[in-house]
């Protein structure tokens, strides 16, 4: 992974470093300047660029966020707030990332190492696999040197954030405060007023029908839809034509030939003691707990049966604390340095510290550092081979296909006859969904492009390193107006809604006049043939009580003068609600347990942590040069 750069400089590896650092320049240059490859940016960060991609997958990443957690069928009701939002949130990421740079955040090998090995997506049976590594990179179109610079860059941010929120602190008096207000209760009593009781008095006129149709015809709409031509150059697809030299292959072992040697490898198994709860007692505990079982082991004790008993690493203690066999790199470095010390099998290490808690390991096995023979290594020889091959030519096609796309940008026709490759189409791509090659988002936000869809431009597309394809607009459908008839049930049942919903309100303001009135909630509700749920003192967080009602509840002031506050409150579906606020009760801070305090500062601290750095990253952003294209963004 990290040793890429270093499997030798000689041979062909140090062509295929050079075309992997010169070569792109020359393919993408003339796409750059053509307009083929990088759109127009939406914002400009001290000079750095977030393109219109860049927003889209982040605009659709939030999208899918909030549709896990209010539903598949989630639609914003304002995009263009939320489209805003999320640039902020881009803009804050690039100042925050630059600021990480310019203070001299730096990430070691053996954090970043740490990092990616403990990614579930590259691990197989609970450990890091370095071909799948590789395999779900190239998927994903990055290469190992782009993915370990985004981690770095990512984990640098981290330090930077965590060294701002490291400052933060709470006194005495703002714990107090804070679980007053955090442990207030308020004596509610409410009543649901239903908008499905009211459904079946709902009937909309054809009238009302037509007017809800004509003053409603932008969600009315079919989507538009675009018909694309497409050549793609994949070296992916490349190298399952080439074919294998056999002697070229031993000759390439030859070469590589010290990468083929596996790492000494150790069998090992673990005791882990967690520290239960935070602090040094916590951990002065966990340690002497450690020390009390390695002094069973040394007195004879099974180790298998203590790590069942007394371990806390679940998946490893049902095992009799066994990891299998592990290289370096693959661990913890206390844990690492310490098992790798032992100088033969059945030797006991420890306790040892890491961030987990103290551990004690035991080596069970030894295997020393071997070569690979050719036939060990022939298939990932032979897989390596053909990748090169095809790079070779994938970036001696590529720079042909982009000087060939920006030369002759209204046909696909003349990269078709020099390179052999075949045109391909996709119809019915809309903005948001296609197949085939429509699937990638890259592809469509360039399908719907000025350069594509209006001008009728051949578009140069980079889906991954040694992944292109030029497309062009064959033929869209405009967005049409469906008719009446086909959306007439759909137009009732909202209608029958929004009928039922203002009646529900109606009743419930019905109701929330008459208590204020001097009337009980019970007398009003009754007459309303409704149920009241009585009076009970209920924290800020119950589950018992809608969240909307709660959330009122809490906001209204406290009730002055004996007198109960009374309020409505929309519910989901059209319901509504009337609740009656009759008390409040502050939090008590003399009540709070130790282990409760430590949780609760814990909490009070990272809500400063949270405000500290939305301050530093505003002052950032004052002093940063930001320029925000918002034609662009109302582009798509």
């Amino acid at each position: 992974m990290l040793d890429a750069l270093r499997e030798g400089t000689r041979g062909w590896i140090a062509w295929v470093i050079i075309l992997i650092l010169v070569v792109p320049f020359a393919l993408w240059g003339i796409g750059n300047y053509a307009g083929f490859v990088t759109p127009s940016y939406v914002a400009e960060v001290n000079g750095a660029e977030i393109t219109q991609v860049d927003l889209n997958k982040a605009y659709r990443n939030r999208i899918e966020q909030l549709r896990q957690l209010f539903g598949s069928d989630y639609v914003p009701d304002d995009a263009a707030t939320l489209k805003q939002q999320v640039l902020d949130a881009l803009i804050d990421n690039n100042l925050l990332t630059q600021q990480a740079v310019d203070a001299g955040y730096r990430v070691g090998n053996q954090d970043l190492v740490a990092q990616i090995h403990a990614m579930p997506a590259f691990s197989v049976g609970g450990k890091f696999n370095l071909d799948v590594y590789r395999v779900r990179l190239r998927q994903a179109g990055y290469t190992p040197e782009g993915f370990e610079d985004a981690i770095r860059q990512d984990l640098a941010v981290r330090q930077l954030r965590a060294g701002i929120a490291g400052s933060a602190i709470a006194t005495g008096s703002e714990f107090d405060h804070f679980v007053a207000l955090a442990d207030e209760q308020r004596k509610i009593a409410y009543v649901t007023v239903k908008a499905d009781n009211y459904l079946s008095k709902a009937q909309p006129t054809e009238a009302e029908i037509e007017a809800f149709y004509q003053s409603h015809k932008q969600s009315f709409m079919t989507p538009e839809k675009v018909s694309i031509a497409y050549i793609e150059l994949d070296a992916q697809d490349i190298a399952k034509q080439v074919s294998v030299n056999e002697q070229a292959l031993r000759s390439l072992y030859q070469d590589k030939k010290d990468t083929f040697v596996k790492q000494e490898q150790r069998q090992a198994a673990h005791i882990l003691i967690a520290p239960k709860g935070d602090g040094p007692d916590a951990l002065q505990k966990a340690k002497a707990t450690a020390e009390s079982v390695l002094k069973k082991i040394q007195n004879g004790g099974d180790f298998g049966a203590l790590a069942k008993k007394y371990s806390d690493d679940a998946g490893s203690a049902a095992k009799g604390g066994e990891l299998g066999w592990v290289q370096r790199g693959e661990l913890v470095e206390p844990f690492e340095k310490a098992l790798f010390s032992a100088n033969k099998a059945g030797a006991i290490v420890g306790p040892v510290k890491t961030q987990y808690g103290y551990h004690i390991i035991k080596l069970e096995g030894i295997r020393q550092p071997q070569q690979q023979s050719f036939e060990e290594v022939r298939d990932q020889l032979a897989a390596d081979y053909r990748q090169q091959k095809a790079e070779d030519k994938f970036y001696k096609l590529g720079s042909q296909l982009s000087n060939l796309a920006f030369d002759h940008s209204d046909s696909l026709e003349p990269i078709h006859k020099a390179l052999n490759l075949p045109i391909e189409q996709v119809k019915g791509v809309t903005r948001d969904s296609g197949e085939g090659i429509a699937a990638n988002s890259a592809v469509r936000d360039a399908a719907f492009s000025n350069e594509v869809y209006k001008n009728g431009k051949n578009h140069l597309v980079k889906l991954g390193d040694t992944h292109v394809v030029v497309l062009r607009d064959v033929g869209h459908q405009p967005a049409e107006l469906k008719p009446l008839a086909a959306v007439k049930p759909e137009i009732v049942k909202t209608l029958k809604r929004q009928a039922a919903a203002k009646q529900a309100e109606q009743v419930a303001s019905r109701i929330a006049a008459q208590v204020k009135s001097g009337a009980s909630l019970e007398a009003a509700a009754t007459a309303e043939q409704l149920e009241v749920q009585a009076p009970e003192f209920v924290e800020r967080n119950a589950r018992d009580v809608p969240q909307p009602i709660l959330k009122a509840a809490f906001l209204a002031d406290a009730p002055a003068d004996s007198k109960a506050d009374v309020g409505t409150v929309a519910l989901k579906d059209g319901d509504q609600a009337v609740y009656v606020l009759a008390g409040v009760k502050p939090g008590d801070a003399a009540g709070v347990t130790d282990q409760q305090k430590t949780m609760l500062m814990r909490r009070l601290v990272g809500s400063h942590a949270q405000a500290d750095l939305a301050a530093y990253v505003a002052d950032l952003r004052r002093q940063a040069d930001v320029d925000i294209q918002k034609d662009n963004i109302d582009n798509y």
